[in-house]
């Protein structure tokens, strides 16, 4: 049982500041135990938190993502971005972890031909969205 998710405020200030999925997940867990024992009042109160954090990072991300391809088609470069993942998001696809994925790069299990680094977006690395093991 998870027993961080002691007061509202607590749980509050976490919301405010989650970021990452993995904190994201870890806040989904702490609201099921503080929702055992939360009035109505608590338990909308952490709903409506988590919705407009929620918000506020899907805006970031839209604005961020916006800013890329900007940068992107300014420098000349298109990208068709459903073929091409970054290795974070190739990781969270297949299951592995970012070290796996740089070690196969650097391995040569992914090939070459399917990394692409951008210097325009601070040399994001991308690897082509498909299976290589």
């Amino acid at each position: 049982m998870i027993t961080e998710a002691k007061t509202l405020s607590y749980l509050l200030d976490l919301i405010g500041r989650m970021k990452t999925a993995d904190e994201i997940e870890h806040i989904g867990k702490l609201k099921e135990e503080f929702y055992q024992h939360a009035t109505t009042d608590e338990a909308v109160q952490i709903g409506d938190a988590i919705r407009d954090r929620s918000k506020e990072l899907i805006e970031t991300a839209r604005r961020e993502s916006d800013e890329s391809l900007r940068i992107l088609t300014e420098a000349g470069i298109t990208l068709d971005t459903s073929q091409w993942l970054t290795i974070k998001r190739y990781a969270e696809r297949y299951g592995i972890t970012m070290q796996v994925v740089t070690n196969w790069i650097s391995r040569g299990i992914i090939p070459a031909d399917c990394t692409m680094t951008v210097p325009e977006l601070n040399d994001l690395r991308l690897v082509k969205n498909q299976a290589y093991r």
